[in-house]
């Protein structure tokens, strides 16, 4: 198989791979132009784009020769509702808008700066044929409304479908799956590595990779990031039903169910697997969470439809089912500021204070024009009782003393 897939990847390369004679053709401002100048192109040459082109409704642009088609320089080119047939194109720094449809026997590849969106209701990429199709680390897939990131269906002939990009299933009430592969056959390989999410549903997510009728020996890895969209019911990460013949699957990236809020998407479910087919899990598979009050998670893993365990080989796989999150309450309003009453009555006048009799204001200086001084009466002091005034000393009479002759009179004049 790794021989098988890895000379159809080779070859590919020898035929995208630019010669040195290639030309560059353009800019092509109408679809006409650009389906005119794929026509008579040579292995290699670049066909630039200018503007905004519309190939809806228009036939499918073909073309034997190894083409690249791009923007013209210091542009974001647009070309809405392209079709090809039977093309061997490589796309750079372009916008494809309203999906792309791919059919026959084509060799596509989406290297940097491109980025496609479906129509709504249609798949963002559409492959329904054989070849190749190629999607480079940093492109981007969107589904139209509801509807899927890429579907592709594998049409007799080797087929080989490298995802190393986002894809994402359309949002809607029901969330678009993320990519989706029926059927895939004998001579049939795809290595998926990048990131695959369900489109967001209001009601059911979408499911991020779904696998159906595999048969003869076709073989996929996935080794990359899976998850389901989120909704009322989450979406599941892989739905992998009827696998047969000599189908070899290997899981080694993360897949995880949606969160739903009332039921977590499941992991994975595996469903109709018989013959000699296997899937080996050696990454993780985990049930999506789930957060109303009575709600349920999603399990890790589901094998039903008459599937055994023995179709499926569970290698150091860590699996771990949904958590039942308790529902993040509401912010409590805070309460309404009751305004203040509104003043009704009339200002009441307060009469300035008289001024003591014999007094006279007088206003300092720099007071404010708004505040009137006030003066005060000086006490009067209170004379301390130990001590007298000069007056006092000069009127207090000092008493005398009587002599000798003085005192012997006075005595012989008492009776």
């Amino acid at each position: 198989m790794i021989k098988r897939v890895g000379a159809l990847s080779l070859s590919f390369i020898l035929l995208t791979a630019s010669p040195a004679y290639a030309a560059t053709l353009g800019p092509a401002t109408t679809y006409e132009e650009l389906s005119s100048l794929a026509a008579s192109a040579a292995d290699g040459d670049i066909l630039l784009v200018s503007g905004v082109l519309d190939a809806s409704g228009q036939e499918a642009l073909t073309s034997s020769s190894s083409i690249r088609i791009s923007s013209q320089s210091g542009e974001a080119a647009v070309i809405s509702g392209l079709r090809l047939r039977d093309a061997k194109v490589t796309f750079t720094d372009i916008t494809l808008s309203d999906s792309l449809s791919v059919e026959g026997t084509s060799y596509i590849e989406l290297a940097g700066g491109v980025s496609v969106t479906g129509a709504s209701g249609g798949s963002g990429i559409a492959f329904d044929g054989n070849g190749s199709l190629l999607m480079e680390r940093g492109v981007s897939v969107t589904g139209g409304a509801s509807s899927a990131g890429i579907s592709i269906s594998h049409r007799g002939g080797d087929f080989y479908g490298g995802i190393d990009g986002i894809v994402r299933g359309g949002s809607g009430s029901t969330g678009g799956p993320g990519l989706v592969v029926s059927p895939l056959e004998s001579s049939g390989a795809m290595m998926i590595s990048g990131a695959i999410y369900g489109g967001e549903g209001t009601d059911v997510g979408g499911h991020a990779l779904g696998l159906f009728e595999l048969s003869g020996n076709a073989y996929i890895t996935v080794d990359g990031i899976i998850q389901g969209g989120s909704g009322s019911l989450g979406g599941d990460g892989i739905q992998l039903v009827s696998a047969g013949d000599q189908v070899s699957v290997g899981i080694s990236g993360t897949v995880t169910g949606g969160q739903g809020r009332n039921y977590g998407g499941n992991g994975m479910i595996l469903m109709n697997a018989g013959g000699s087919s296997v899937v080996h899990v050696s990454g993780s598979l985990g049930g999506g969470n789930a957060t109303g009050e009575s709600a349920q998670p999603g399990t890790s893993l589901i094998i039903a439809g008459g599937s055994s365990s023995s179709h499926i080989l569970l290698d150091d796989c860590l699996m771990t089912d949904g958590t039942l999150l308790s529902p993040t309450p509401e912010p409590t309003p805070e309460p309404p500021i009751t305004p203040l009453p509104e003043i009704t009555a009339s200002a009441v006048e307060i009469a300035a204070l008289p001024t003591p009799p014999g007094e006279t204001e007088q206003p300092e200086a720099d007071a404010s024009p708004d505040i009137v001084p006030t003066t005060l009466p000086t006490p009067e002091t209170t004379p301390s009782p130990d001590s007298a005034t000069p007056s006092e000393a000069e009127t207090t009479p000092t008493p005398s003393v009587a002599t000798p002759a003085e005192a012997a009179q006075a005595d012989a004049q008492q009776p």
